[in-house]
């Protein structure tokens, strides 16, 4: 009997170990956290001499649970702010002169796990902003037969600022106007107006074709300005042809000087209510609203990074 006992009460855990076994209940699955994807096309803009504005087109991972921003960094620092989702362009302030790197990624919630997307980056420097010349005043090309000056120089090294010049020193003109033919308000280089100055001697300078924009900021980069197509030296741009809808056009500026080394500019001019020239008489001009101006020589605003 107590043989039996025993034998019953062996086989009645057995029973309950192979029912432990089972393959009835459901197993516990993993939770995937998934690499997000990288922003793309990172473009750059000098702000001022200090600050570069940068933006780039969002993460396809914005939507993702998982995603927590962007991570802005600057020659390797981390720039203190993260831009959230929809918020894709940012002002990085406190630069030094010179050109710099900037690095932009997507950012995972999961800590643990190296899941945040790869960096995006480019090269790119500080400039000098203009919105008025050497005297304080707005920055102005005068009509052929006006008494003031058809040309600018972009930086006067003694007034470092924009300086407003007459033909007879149109040596030191990085560019100018000409409303000499009727019809005709031609911008570009002192090689392409057809002018004379006191030697007739001029700088070597090309513009791009223009942009159309309502501020020079809306203009930005993401190749080195030196790779931008420019036309001849002895080419003008004549802005009476132009019809936009925006406030104006922005223009690049190339001036090679004589040892070969370059310098580089953007500059914004608005169209008036009545067209390109503003003012009235003989005193008409076309004003510049912005000027952006990279002192350093051989440096281009944008040059995206080696990878």
């Amino acid at each position: 009997m107590k043989i039996s006992k025993l034998l019953t009460m062996g086989l009645m855990v057995g029973s309950l170990g192979f029912i432990g076994c089972t393959d009835d209940e459901d197993p516990v699955t993993p939770t995937t956290v998934e690499s997000l994807n990288a922003p793309t096309n990172l473009k750059a803009n000098s702000k001022d001499d200090k600050s570069v504005t940068l933006s780039w087109t969002a993460s396809a991972s914005e939507t993702n649970a998982n995603f927590n921003g962007y991570e802005i960094r600057y020659d390797g620092l981390p720039y203190d702010y993260t831009a959230t989702a929809g918020n894709t362009t940012v002002t990085v302030s406190g630069l030094s002169d010179g050109q710099h790197v900037f690095t932009v990624k997507a950012l995972s919630k999961d800590t643990t796990l190296n899941k945040n997307s790869a960096e995006i980056t480019i090269a790119w420097a500080p400039a000098w902003r203009f919105t008025k010349n050497i005297n304080d005043e707005d920055i102005v090309m005068y009509e052929y037969t006006s008494t003031y000056g058809s040309g600018l120089n972009l930086f006067d090294e003694a007034g470092e600022a924009p300086k407003c010049l007459k033909v007879a020193s149109i040596e030191e003109w990085t560019v100018g106007i000409s409303t000499k033919n009727d019809g005709e308000i031609l911008f570009g280089p002192a090689a392409a107006l057809g002018l004379n100055g006191s030697d007739g001697t001029t700088k070597y300078v090309q513009i791009s074709s223009p942009l159309e924009a309502n501020s020079i900021d809306d203009i930005f980069d993401s190749e080195a300005l030196s790779a931008r197509t420019y036309l001849a030296n002895n080419v003008a741009v004549d802005l009476a042809n132009i019809t936009t809808s925006k406030a104006g056009v922005v223009f690049y500026v190339k001036e090679t000087l004589t040892d070969g080394s370059t310098r580089y500019a953007k500059l914004f001019i608005y169209k008036g209510t009545n067209g390109w020239l503003n003012g009235s008489g003989t005193d008409e001009y076309v004003k510049v609203g912005a000027i952006s101006y990279q002192k350093n020589l051989g440096l281009p605003y944008a040059k995206v990074a080696a990878k």
